[in-house]
């Protein structure tokens, strides 16, 4: 569930989940569960991931620097 309008806490809390689902992809496709033929898609799949989590990191700052502001 999204975190309303102005709930910080809330927001940082909903960009901590999406940090932790983002490196979670990143650790099953670096773990080497995947097989020989599918290693250049996880590459492109682990770059997005990371991608997304450098967002993620900035939403978190972001809405913990303004939950402190309070």
């Amino acid at each position: 569930m999204a975190a309303r309008e102005g709930d910080w806490v809330g927001q940082a809390a909903d960009a901590m989940a999406d940090l932790n689902c983002f490196a979670a992809i990143v650790a099953l496709l670096e773990s080497g569960l995947n097989h020989a033929p599918t290693h250049k898609t996880a590459e492109r799949i682990i770059a997005l991931a990371r991608e997304e989590q450098q967002r993620c990191l900035r939403r978190l700052d972001a809405a913990k620097a303004r939950a402190n502001r309070k």
